[in-house]
């Protein structure tokens, strides 16, 4: 599909793809105000920049196993999507991937993502929780709060986080940055013995 292909198309609610699909171009879906879901072909391995950028309908997409990278607001301002599965086979989540989904309330990282940072999460208010398989070699999800696997470090406090309090567990030597950044619902928080760094806007 070429460069913004469908792009403002917005009467559509549901398109449907073909399985000899392999390649996605920028924009191709952008402002398809309607499209309400969608499912990618399995071929697909990428999904580029402002792929589906102002769907804000979307409610439901199905990504294949075959998706490798997802870019630069790949799904910036879809207002609709409550919760996004990223499937087994992802390896490169771009930091704005997700910019400005202000409802996305859930999101689950497969076992084969290595690279996930707290900046990644800043934009998603209502966040309540991040899940990671549990073959994940790199990061292992707590109660919904994002660490790395050996628990030394905490990533991502999900901001719309209903507890009042948080205690971070005996371990942890380094908050990452923006990891606790506007989590409003969060009154007292306790730091473990032996930390030994905070990063940027950390709080």
């Amino acid at each position: 599909l070429g460069k913004s292909a469908f792009a403002g198309c917005s009467s559509i609610k549901k398109l449907e793809l073909p399985d000899s699909l392999f390649e996605l171009d920028i924009e191709c879906f952008k402002e398809m105000k309607g499209l309400k879901e969608i499912e990618i072909p399995s071929g697909v391995t990428e999904i580029p920049f402002e792929a589906f950028g102002s769907c804000e309908k979307l409610e439901r997409i199905l990504l294949p196993t075959g998706i490798e990278k997802i870019d630069e607001y790949a799904f910036g301002w879809c207002y609709g999507l409550k919760e996004i599965r990223f499937p087994e086979g992802l390896r490169e989540l771009n930091i704005k991937a997700m910019c400005c989904c202000d409802n996305i309330e859930r999101v689950y990282l497969p076992s084969t993502i290595d690279d996930a940072c707290a900046s990644a999460f800043n934009d998603l208010k209502h966040l309540e929780a991040i899940f990671v398989d549990e073959n994940n070699k790199h990061y292992k999800s707590i109660d919904g709060v994002l660490y790395t696997k050996d628990l030394k470090r905490l990533i991502k406090y999900p901001r719309a986080k209903k507890e009042a309090e948080y205690k971070i567990p005996t371990g942890v030597k380094y908050i990452s940055e923006y990891a606790f950044m506007e989590a409003k619902e969060l009154e007292t928080l306790s730091l473990p013995q032996g930390l030994e760094r905070i990063g940027i806007d950390a709080f």
